[in-house]
């Protein structure tokens, strides 16, 4: 009986030890699980919404739960008019990843956030800038500032390293040392036709995109990845001033600015020669007349083969005559001549005795800003071989001739005003000249000329006269 109970006895105790060390174990482990299990996160509300000008597209709800330390996204879109400017954390507990981009992440590591789309207008319909062709070349101009900066910094005050023209609005046409710099690119940008235009800023860093000095695109803060901005604006034909301001700092810089337009059938295609133009800084232009050389003797019925030299070539040219030593003139051709065309051959009228004349000159003018020209010196311009002694008025204009032993008198036609009388004999040559004995009256002494036939040429009323005179023993 003893064994038995012994062992029933020790059976029955070790079974209480072995519950209380199970107990203990199980305590243990549930203490341990307890421990090891993560706690829930905690969560917070995040409010968004929309300043005048756009609205929220993500979260879906204006007010959204998220959890701790978890990024969210937001996205706001510009309405038609405006474009998106920036992210606004009015209770500052936020971390923004880009305040500057439309679409972002966004979260909330301490308590609940409040954020506000900002949008700023633009204008519709920008006004394109008088800015003549010849007033432009192909390309931008770059300057280029070293430094770092956490913002964009007023570059009017400060001085660039370098600058230049530069072939495109992409990082890759401008120099740039090293990774921290300031860079400025501005000209003109010329869309082909009226329409809506699309312009998209792509690129890193921080940056302002001004169209005639109104902002289109910006992102005021340092953006450490490749972001694409966009907006839409109403543009016409002609020449807008363009500037664009970025800044960089340790990352690679990169940028790309380019247009697009279903209106017009365009492409999205980067801003390059072909779309952009800054103001002509080359040296002026040089007109000169080489032919006529000045002092030759042309007939009515000649060709004078008009020539010039045109240096730093800007616009076209176009050739005019003068009968009155430059005071008026008139077109010899209503052509107006390629910059590479540098000569012309002139037939003068034969029929029109206005054109005979001893101060004849050729001007060569351009048609550019510079409105520079080149004047041949004074040639003559006889009647034709073979007319007959005769008396020629124009416009109306009449004058009494009287010869004397000495001298041949021309005196105008109610107190009308002569000058420029002058006697051409068969050759062309001047052989005398008048002399005024009032404003209405010119004596051409001729008390040395030799007899022979000779052409009285004279001025009244801007009208050129001649009329043939013999002169006899």
């Amino acid at each position: 009986m003893k064994g038995p109970y012994m062992k029933r006895t020790t059976l029955v105790h070790g079974t209480k030890q072995s519950l209380k060390k199970s107990t203990l174990t199980l305590a243990l482990g549930v203490a341990a699980l307890g421990f090891l299990m993560p706690c829930s996160a905690a969560t917070y509300q995040l409010t968004v919404f929309a300043s005048t000008g756009g609205a929220i597209t993500a979260p879906a709800t204006q007010t959204a739960t998220v959890n701790q330390d978890s990024f969210t996204v937001i996205t706001a879109h510009p309405n038609s008019g405006y474009v998106f400017s920036e992210w606004v954390d009015t209770s500052t507990n936020a971390i923004i990843a880009y305040k500057n981009s439309a679409s972002t992440k966004v979260k909330l590591p301490t308590s609940n956030a409040v954020l506000q789309a900002g949008f700023i207008p633009i204008v519709s319909v920008l006004t394109p800038l008088n800015i003549s062709a010849f007033q432009k070349e192909n390309g931008a101009n770059f300057s280029h500032y070293p430094g770092s900066w956490a913002t964009l910094p007023d570059f009017a005050v400060l001085v660039p390293d370098s600058s230049g023209p530069c072939d495109s609005m992409a990082i890759q046409a401008v120099p740039h040392p090293s990774n921290a710099f300031g860079l400025v690119l501005n000209g003109y940008c010329n869309p082909p036709a009226d329409g809506k235009y699309t312009i998209y800023f792509k690129g890193n860093g921080a940056y302002s995109l001004l169209l005639n000095d109104s902002i289109i695109l910006k992102s005021t803060t340092i953006r450490t990845t490749v972001v694409e901005d966009s907006t839409v604006i109403n543009l016409s034909s002609g020449a807008y001033q363009f500037e664009l301001r970025y800044i960089n700092s340790n990352t690679a810089p990169n940028f790309v600015v380019s247009y697009s337009s279903s209106d017009v059938g365009l492409d999205k295609t980067t801003f390059s020669t072909d779309a952009l133009s800054r103001p002509y800084t080359g040296t002026v232009p040089k007109i000169s007349v080489t032919k006529p050389a000045g002092g030759e003797i042309f007939h009515l019925g000649d060709t004078i083969h008009v020539q010039w030299v045109y240096k730093n070539a800007r616009g076209q040219t176009f050739a005019s005559f003068t009968n009155d030593n430059g005071k008026s003139y008139s077109n010899i051709t209503l052509l107006a001549f390629p910059g590479n065309v540098t000569t012309y051959d002139w037939k003068i009228p034969k029929d029109s005795v206005s054109f005979i004349t001893t101060t004849a000159k050729i001007k060569v003018e351009e048609y550019s800003p510079f409105n520079k020209n080149g004047v041949s010196l004074p040639f003559t311009i006889a009647p034709a071989a073979g007319v007959k002694n005769s008396l020629v008025l124009t416009r109306g204009s009449s004058a009494s001739v009287k010869i004397t032993a000495a001298d041949i008198i021309v005196a105008g036609a109610g107190n009308k005003a002569v000058d420029n009388a002058v006697l051409i004999n068969v050759n062309g040559e001047i052989v005398a000249r008048g002399k005024n004995t009032s404003a209405y009256e010119q004596r051409v002494s001729i008390h040395s000329i030799p007899v022979g036939m000779y052409i009285l040429a004279w001025h009244s009323e801007k009208a050129t006269m001649t009329r043939f005179i013999t002169i006899a023993k």
